[in-house]
């Protein structure tokens, strides 16, 4: 119950519009490379699997200045750890240190002049729910990564990211993956 409430804060302030109308909302797709590795409680044994296949949705708004909230979908597909597949939603917060995180706009009565950084760096937290096989894991994880404005209102986005996910029956789950996209701003 408290994993569907974390998850649905961020989508419900995005949703009713506590953030201004005048900020820009973007929306993201990526993918890349991934690493997952548990270990097996009844042997010991490391399990882990390495390869191409993380794929990410991601809608995010800006809540505070160089503050974005973000609401996603991130999905895994290996072939490793028999045949494992990962999904879930996430949640979190990302911090622009060197900058706003999206096109400034400034009006004059005759003129119209837009901003924005080639380059924005960032680092973020979220909280993440994964489904492994059967098991549901939840866990917090560290990100960091840019977005190059090539053409605006398009992006490159490049990030890396690490999770650690638990569950109490099974053995933690940590996940590591890199990723690069094209988002759009609106």
């Amino acid at each position: 119950m408290l994993l569907r409430f974390l998850l649905l804060i961020p989508l419900a302030w995005m949703s009713i519009g506590f953030a201004p109308s005048a900020h820009a909302h973007k929306f993201a797709i990526s993918t890349g490379l991934y690493s997952l590795a548990t270990t097996n409680q009844e042997t010991g044994e490391s399990l882990g699997s390495i390869g191409v296949g993380a794929y990410q949705f991601q809608y995010s708004v800006r809540i505070l200045p160089r503050v974005t909230a973000e609401v996603g979908y991130f999905l895994i597909f290996s072939s490793g750890l028999a045949g494992l597949d990962s999904n879930g939603l996430e949640t979190g917060l990302s911090f622009y240190p060197m900058g706003e995180p999206e096109a400034q706009t400034f009006r004059d009565d005759f003129v119209s002049l837009r901003v924005s950084e080639i380059w924005r760096p960032y680092v973020g937290a979220f909280f993440a729910q994964r489904q492994v096989v059967s098991a549901p894991f939840a866990g917090f994880g560290f990100k960091a990564g840019t977005e190059w404005v090539f053409k605006s209102p398009w992006l490159l986005k490049v990030e890396g990211r690490y999770a650690r996910h638990s569950n109490p029956e099974v053995s933690p789950l940590s996940e590591i993956t890199g990723n690069i996209g094209i988002g759009i701003e609106f």
